[in-house]
Order: C-alpha cells, then structure tokens, then sequence
C-alpha cells in the first residue's frame, strides 16, 4: 500500500476548545459533550476535517454504555444505543457539511460517497475505560463478557452507518479473539486495530505483539486495514516503538501498513514550510514514522486541529519529496475531494 491517510487528532482536546466551560481534563468529557453540547462535537469534528482529516473517528470513545449510569444515574437502555447513534450522526453531519464546504453535491449519492472524508466507529478497549480498575488485567475476564461488550457497540455503529470500525487501546490476546468472533456476523466491514502495549512492545498480558497482529491477519481476511501501537506509559523516546515496527515487517514475506497517533510532546519539534513545495527542513517527525510503514497517521495525545494541519503539510511534502512512491501529489484538502472507498 502507498497512499498515506491522514487521520484527525484529540477529540477531547478540540472539544475543550469548542467547551471553555468544561475542563480538557474531565475524564467524561465527551460524555458531557454528547449530552450537553452537540454542537461542540459536530464543530470539532468539522475543525479536523477543515485541517485536511482524511477520516474522522466518531465521538464514541470512553462513551461505553454501561458507563452512562455511572457517571450520570441514567438508565442503560436510553444511554444504550441513543448516544452512540447521536455520535455518528454527528460525524455524518460534518463529513457532509465540509463536502459541500469544497464544492461538492451532497444530493449526488453515488458522487458524496465516492468522494466524501470517511467515518470510523471508534471502539475503546474494555481495560482501557475511565472507570474501570486498569490494575485488573483483562485476561481474567470469561470470553463472552468481553463479546457481549464488543458486540453491543458493534452492531449499533455498523447499523448506524460508519464507513470503518476502529478498535483502540485493545490490551490483552483474549480480547483479539473476542473481537474477531464479533465481526463474523458483519465480513464487510472495514477495521483497524491499535494495541495498547508495554514499553518492551508486548501486551499487558505479557503476549507478544506479532502474535496479536498474526491473528488479526488470519482471522479478519479482507478486513483488516491496518494495525497500531499505543505504549502503556509516554515515552520521552519512540524508537523502542519504530524499532518494533521495524521488525514486525520483517518477521514476515509481508509487508503490512501501520497506523500511528502522533502525542502533541512528540510534534513540538516539527518544522515543515506553509508550502509543502518549498525547501525541506531538518527533522521531520511525521517522515520518521511513514519511512516505516505507517500508512494512517492522525494526532495522538493533546493533538488539535491545527497540529493536523502541520501533520497534513509534511505528509505533502513527503509526497513531493519521495514522489517515485505514490501514485498522486495531491495535497491531502486535495485528496478529500477525491478520497473514495478503501
């Protein structure tokens, strides 16, 4: 694959922007959002899409259902699938508003859906919500605990109408396994999956990596888009991560794209010109990631939608600087307005 995509960034860092009443350290910020300020999420969604988003991710992370009555006494059958479609919609709202913001006919069905920024379900890892005790790994857990809690959102995200299902922060083997059984009843359905690792580059429940990644591939043929890593504890250096990349693609006669969130601490350094055509500049953090691999790139932890601009401008000047590698120099604001369907 040599397309590189670029994703959106910290959903709770630009909600924060669109909430000043609310702090960007509230664990059930985009709870609060979804319930009390709507407008803040369709704006931050449009935010990312204006700084050149290739796909956005839905409002739907740390949103389980069964944290709804935790954190607001509400009963789980409103917070249940309410919610969750209210998020999507949201994300629909802005993907259509910034196609027709380029130009495009939202009313030309068969055009929008070709050419539109595409949505991706985020699902979060069961070991990875705001209420739950991290220090309970969970591989403890039965298999159908952790199936019943992939399926719920599952079904009312693909039923709801995202273009992609995008599993994050998934921690331990056994919860793989239970999100491959739960995408058997929809085979069509696009994924990737970021997996929340030590700093040694295995899972929290000591398994390695490669035998997440081979499991994936085996079990999840045709859907399986790309593949992530997510470190347990941030990092003043990611080359034990690039390293990890580095050989996880040559484990194997397969090369296969990686997807990254890059964490704001680890963009501050970056210096790209306002013209991707203009003089190259040294160090460039995003080229050290995509001459790996990585292939979706989008903004990690504190990332808004100005440091996806900056992401955007050095992807473009990747393109231009290495151009023998891909097929198109569009710009990525170009690029979404001819992004079809992966």
């Amino acid at each position: 694959m040599d397309k590189v995509i670029v994703l959106d960034g910290a959903l709770d860092k630009q909600l924060s922007r669109n909430m000043p009443h609310i702090s960007e350290t509230d664990e059930v910020l985009a709870m609060r959002a979804l319930m009390y300020d709507q407008d803040a999420v369709y704006k931050a969604h449009l935010d990312f899409l204006r700084a050149g988003a290739q796909i956005i991710r839905t409002n739907t992370y740390r949103t389980t259902i069964s944290l709804f009555p935790s954190a607001f006494g509400l009963p789980i059958c409103i917070c249940d699938q309410t919610r969750v479609i209210t998020a999507v919609a949201l994300a629909k709202k802005a993907v259509r508003k910034y196609f027709e913001e380029i130009g495009g006919d939202s009313n030309n069905i068969e055009d929008y859906n070709q050419r539109r920024p595409l949505i991706a379900g985020c699902c979060d890892g069961y070991n990875f919500l705001p209420f739950y005790d991290v220090g309970k790994i969970t591989k403890e857990l039965p298999i159908s605990q952790l199936l019943s809690f992939h399926e719920e959102r599952i079904d009312i995200l693909v039923r709801s109408g995202v273009d992609i299902l995008a599993f994050e922060s998934i921690s331990c083997l056994i919860e793989v396994i239970a999100i491959s059984q739960a995408l058997r009843k929809y085979p069509t359905i696009r994924v990737w999956i970021t997996f929340l690792c030590k700093m040694n580059g295995d899972l929290l429940d000591d398994n390695l990596l490669i035998t997440a990644i081979m499991l994936c591939k085996e079990t999840l043929p045709g859907q399986l888009m790309a593949v992530g890593v997510e470190c347990q504890y941030i990092a003043s250096s990611l080359e034990p991560i690039r390293t990890l990349m580095r050989n996880i693609n040559n484990f194997k006669d397969w090369v296969f794209p990686f997807l990254f969130y890059i964490d704001k601490n680890h963009l501050s350094t970056m210096t790209v010109p306002v013209d991707a055509a203009g003089p190259s500049r040294p160090v460039q953090p995003v080229a050290q990631w995509l001459d790996i691999g990585v292939r979706y790139v989008g903004g990690g932890f504190g990332t808004n939608a100005e440091d996806i601009k900056e992401i955007c401008r050095e992807v473009d000047y990747y393109r231009i600087s290495r151009g023998e590698m891909f097929a198109t120099l569009m710009t990525c604001s170009a690029q979404n307005k001819n992004l079809s369907k992966m």
